[in-house]
């Protein structure tokens, strides 16, 4: 089955949903991420960064596998949104991505919420932390993995 992208913002991609908060776009994945997909994928992911949401969530919940390509292009995304200061947080899903991720050593790189609402909740509260400081909201610094994983 080839990947598939579906955006819950019109203005990105071919989507018609309504996006789950101001600056937030979701990127549903389905499909499998295979080396032949991989490059596809890296690309609609890339289109979406350059969108320049404040928040890019990419669900991956409905993906059956991810291959090696697909898990270390997934990371050269994640730096590139980085790069362009979008955050860029993770639905992984089962353990089709997971344990991929896990393998690879890749995993601790990014930011996971088991649904695509606990990571907009989680975005929105961090947004929230940071109001009023020096920093701009839309980006406050972020530490991964938590305060004890560093």
């Amino acid at each position: 089955m080839p990947v598939t992208l579906r955006y819950l913002d019109p203005g990105i991609g071919p989507g018609s949903c309504t996006a789950p908060s101001a600056g937030t776009v979701v990127a549903a994945v389905t499909g499998d991420i295979d080396e032949p997909a991989a490059y596809r994928f890296a690309t609609e992911i890339r289109t979406a960064v350059d969108a320049t949401p404040q928040t890019l969530i990419v669900d991956l919940t409905g993906v059956d596998f991810l291959g090696l390509a697909g898990a270390q292009l997934l990371a050269v995304e994640q730096m590139y949104a980085e790069g362009r200061d979008v955050v860029m947080l993770l639905v992984p899903g089962g353990r089709a991505v997971v344990r991929p991720l896990l393998v690879t050593g890749l995993l601790d790189h990014f930011e996971c919420h088991r649904t695509v609402e606990e990571a907009v909740e989680a975005r929105r509260s961090e947004l929230a932390a940071h109001t009023g400081l020096e920093w701009p909201v839309t980006n406050p610094p972020r530490t991964r993995g938590g305060p004890d994983r560093g």
